[in-house]
């Protein structure tokens, strides 16, 4: 499948043994996170995954991306001269989000473009990119009682509005691994 990446087995145990121990020792609290998801050691797994998966994917090596428990800047792996914040979600949903815990933090975050990643299972897929301006000009934002019970206020954008990921590249100037 064009745009897929599948991690190999010693870095998704290394990630989960980092994300198990982190919630243990009670440091991988967020203020930002709601209904759980920072004492959810496999969405923080896979969240982290995705992060890997799209360096992986640009041709750069692993270590440009950490594994830390305390809330990051913003960004999550600088390509070339774009700064990204990879956002992912399960392969079958179609939504790019911005949490409504959030939206006030989102015009200091340090990034230039984010990047939905898809997963299933252990592969992980490019699926879009948008720049950080356009997605702040052109996001819906959720209202009360909508059919998905997204949190009133979360950004969102539907997959098909993002830009595609084979002219990616063209934007960082860095040459890609497209498979």
């Amino acid at each position: 499948m064009k745009h897929t990446v599948t991690l190999d087995a010693e870095l998704i145990a290394r990630v989960w043994k980092w994300a198990t121990s982190e919630l243990d020792a009670g440091r991988l609290h967020n203020c930002y996170t709601t209904r759980g998801a920072e004492t959810n050691p496999l969405l923080q797994t896979k969240s982290k995954l995705a992060e890997f998966a799209f360096a992986k994917w640009v041709g750069l090596d692993e270590s440009v991306v950490t594994l830390q428990s305390i809330a990051d800047d913003g960004g999550d792996v600088t390509v070339g001269v774009c700064r990204v914040d990879i956002k992912s979600i399960e392969m079958w949903k179609r939504l790019l989000l911005w949490p409504a815990s959030k939206v006030a933090t989102y015009d200091r975050k340090n990034f230039t473009h984010l990047v939905l990643v898809k997963h299933e299972d252990f592969d992980f897929k490019m699926s879009g990119w948008i720049s950080k301006q356009r997605f702040r000009d052109e996001h819906e934002t959720a209202i009360e009682n909508n059919p998905l019970r997204l949190d009133v206020g979360t950004w969102t954008m539907h997959e098909s509005r993002l830009g595609d990921m084979d002219i990616f590249f063209s934007l960082t100037g860095q040459k890609g691994a497209t498979k």
